[in-house]
């Protein structure tokens, strides 16, 4: 797996566009020069919105492409290089999916895609969440399954993720509204240092449980839940179903009020 990358990029699929010898450099003239366009468009009239706002309008200039140009396998790439690092939906992804043509769905490529539909299904909203295990600050074993029972919010973070940084007070805030009301947070960071880890929930008054793998090139909790980018999240129920994703800022203080008694 790829190392991490913060959530919400800049358009990455048009930087690689750019970039000589790539797969993108290969494919059709005509479709990379109107995505070029496309581009240009976009970054033209968001550049000086909010990110949120950018992301939004990448995220529709992204799927128009996928529509418009349904025999073309720079689709999949689009799908696979934009769709699952922002972790949209499985039945999102899988809905442009099916716009593709038969041979493009087909090709060894478009399987691959099928088989990454299929593994972020398994951790969509609905499900039931796969049990994990990580090491805590204190070097104890902590599994996701010790804390069945409790709401839990699952956050995927790590020291050097600016915007998970951010993402934190909002956080600390929703911890100390519902702690006593059967709800925790458990931190898993990405971080492969622990002097930076430990400093980072310092700094930040990150007072729930934390756990990584520290050392590791890749964290096998954030494969098992198709974790491409962070900050993310995952909101468990008591009885292990995941009941939300990727809550952002205040929709974290939303959701625990509409979920929690």
């Amino acid at each position: 797996m790829m190392r991490f990358v913060s959530l919400f990029p800049k358009l990455a699929v048009a930087a690689a566009f750019a970039m000589p010898g790539t797969l993108y450099a290969q494919a059709d003239s005509l479709v990379l020069k109107q995505w070029k366009a496309e581009q240009k468009v976009l970054w033209a009239t968001y550049k000086d919105s909010t990110e949120e706002t950018r992301q939004l309008a990448e995220e529709k200039i992204m799927e128009a492409f996928v529509s418009n140009h349904t025999t073309s396998e720079v689709s999949l790439d689009v799908i696979k290089e934009c769709f699952f690092p922002i972790a949209k939906e499985a039945g999102y992804i899988k809905g442009l999916f099916a716009k593709l043509a038969p041979q493009v769905q087909s090709s060894a490529k478009g399987k691959q895609v099928t088989e990454q539909i299929a593994t972020l299904e398994k951790t969509a909203v609905g499900a039931i969440a796969p049990d994990f295990e990580q090491t805590s600050t204190e070097g104890k074993k902590v599994k996701l399954s010790d804390f069945r029972g409790k709401y839990v919010l699952v956050d995927f973070w790590a020291s050097w993720c600016k915007p998970c940084r951010k993402e934190n007070p909002f956080l600390v805030k929703a911890y100390d509204t519902f702690k006593n009301r059967n709800f925790t947070i458990l931190g898993i960071s990405l971080d492969i240092t622990k002097e930076a880890w430990l400093q980072a929930v310092a700094e930040d008054k990150l007072a729930w449980m934390q756990v990584a793998e520290i050392e590791s090139k890749s964290n096998s909790a954030a494969d098992l839940y198709s974790i491409q980018a962070i900050p993310q999240n995952v909101l468990i129920n008591p009885e292990g179903k995941i009941i939300a994703r990727n809550l952002r800022g205040e929709q974290v203080m939303e959701a625990l009020n509409r979920f929690i008694p």
